[in-house]
């Protein structure tokens, strides 16, 4: 699945359970998935080409799974702009938890979901 706008795009893909990124999640991170599916999805890249363009697809893209009910998990790798320890920040800035592993997770939430609404709101 593709989230874009004019200058940046980012890609996930559904976890299956037979998947090895599922099997891997739940042995490293001791995460039960089991009953979870299909609502775990991995964020597997993110391409910009101007700076705050890949922000907004990323708010765009949580704003979805928030409204869908759906996980997402990454490995962050910079590659960018960004430093490694800014790039983890920035994803942490939008709920992705650093689990220690690199992974980071962010679980779906109707919370999140009002606060990006109000969040989109108010830039407007």
């Amino acid at each position: 699945m593709i989230f874009c706008n004019k200058h940046a795009v980012a890609h996930i893909r559904e976890i299956q359970q037979d998947d090895d990124l599922a099997l891997e999640l739940e042995l490293e991170l001791a995460l039960e998935l089991e009953g979870y599916w299909p609502n775990w999805f991995v964020l597997t890249g993110i391409q910009a080409g101007e700076p705050g363009h890949a922000s907004e697809v990323l708010d765009k893209l949580c704003e979805t799974a928030d409204a869908a009910g759906w996980n997402l998990v990454l490995c962050p790798i910079a590659s960018g702009r960004l430093g490694q320890e800014e790039l983890i920040g920035w994803y942490e800035r939008r709920n992705f938890q650093n689990t220690g592993t690199g992974y980071m997770i962010r679980k779906a939430g109707k919370e999140r979901a009002a606060r990006f609404a109000a969040q989109s709101r108010e830039e407007l």
